[in-house]
């Protein structure tokens, strides 16, 4: 057992993972905004409210010596930022983000599992940021070379793409696609033949937790600053995916195909340069994915 803490828990990743920690019969307490919703949050874990008062949080950690970081929370996506989402951008997933990991170095946090995004390699690139978002995702990890080279702690990256699952509220396409079943409306898209890499919730939940017994190990098997990547075993085009979307629901998707143009710097390519996670595979098939939400959806 882990005495962990966890940020992002509310979102609907984090609190995925929140529930799988805690089967896992770890301590979690979750750090959370003084505006954050913890309606939905299980029992068996604590929280910490934060409202950004450096010295507070740093007594909290010295008090509970916390074996890990899992570090979850960011501001979500902004494909396009606006000039006024700059310093909400650089405080979440820059400032706040480097306060942790200070803490966590000067309380002898034994690891720090970080959350980075396929976004920051445009073209599969070494590093070429589709968006400011995925700028500031790597400008962390940058800073944070500078930890890892004057304490102890083991850091390391879980990238992501996209994800889907079960009860997912998120602005995601299944969720457009499934409303399209009901209203018939007919849906402008690009032509469709970006590449999409997709991976179940189930699966990423699994990728978390091998991580965390990564850096748990005493055998130091991974080395800090690296990063591991989630992949999907299945990867197909925007296309081909809504037409097994259409196959399994039985139904055809209202679709006007190369209606609009793709967006600037539409990933057509996600990276695949980057290691998997080792031990991890994706197990739930696409088809299966779809399954499970359309069960989930019929019992509602």
């Amino acid at each position: 057992m882990s005495k962990i803490l966890l940020t992002g828990g509310t979102g609907y990743i984090g609190l995925k993972v929140l529930n799988a920690l805690i089967d896992r019969e770890d301590s979690v307490t979750l750090l959370i905004r003084p505006s954050t919703n913890t309606s939905d949050l299980p029992m068996q874990c604590s929280t910490f409210i934060y409202d950004g008062n450096c010295e507070s949080l740093y007594t909290f950690f010295d008090e509970e010596r916390f074996d890990g970081v899992l570090h979850l929370a960011s501001l979500s996506k902004i494909r396009v930022h606006k000039t006024k989402d700059i310093e909400a951008l650089i405080s979440s997933n820059i400032i706040l983000s480097t306060v942790l990991l200070d803490i966590s170095t000067k309380t002898k946090v034994k690891w720090f599992l970080n959350v980075g995004t396929f976004w920051q390699h445009f073209d599969n690139e070494k590093y070429s940021p589709v968006n400011l978002y995925a700028a500031t995702k790597e400008s962390f990890i940058t800073i944070a070379k500078y930890y890892v080279d004057t304490s102890s702690i083991r850091f390391n990256t879980l990238m992501l793409n996209d994800t889907y699952g079960q009860d997912d509220s998120r602005s995601k396409i299944f969720n457009l696609w499934f409303n399209l079943l009901i209203s018939h409306e007919i849906l402008k898209m690009s032509p469709g033949e970006q590449i999409i890499d997709l991976c179940y919730i189930d699966d990423v939940v699994n990728a978390f937790l091998i991580m965390v017994k990564l850096l748990e190990s005493k055998e130091n098997c991974i080395d800090s600053m690296e990063r591991f990547a989630v992949y999907s075993s299945e990867r197909m085009t925007l296309r081909e995916m809504a037409q097994k979307f259409e196959s399994i629901v039985g139904r055809s998707l209202p679709i006007a195909w190369g209606a609009v143009p793709y967006r600037n710097r539409d990933v057509m390519i996600p990276q695949n340069h980057i290691r998997g996670v080792p031990g991890w595979v994706a197990r739930v098939s696409f088809e299966e994915g779809i399954k499970r939400i359309i069960k989930k959806n019929m019992e509602k």
